[in-house]
């Protein structure tokens, strides 16, 4: 299992654009991905799952990560949160 969390820099946060980019980065591997933020979780392999968080730039999310490919969806998922969805 692996638990990271990070800050959305992204200035619209976490909206339709974003969740597509991560629904689909995460549905690219096997393993089980949740992302938290405040006190709600969702599937982040799941569209609506994300978008019903409703991140804000500047908050926090939690993502924990459960399966065989583990680590390559830990980088995988680091790399999109931390670039700011690539903008």
């Amino acid at each position: 299992m692996i638990e990271r969390s990070f800050t959305v820099e992204n200035e619209r946060g976490i909206g339709a654009r974003e969740a597509v980019m991560l629904a689909n980065t995460a549905s690219s591997f096997s393993c089980e991905i949740m992302i938290s933020s405040g006190k709600m979780t969702g599937n982040a392999k799941s569209l609506l799952s994300i978008l019903m968080l409703g991140v804000k730039c500047g908050e926090a999310v939690s993502i924990k990560i459960i399966g065989a490919d583990e680590v390559q969806a830990s980088i995988a998922v680091a790399q999109l949160l931390t670039s700011g969805f690539s903008e």
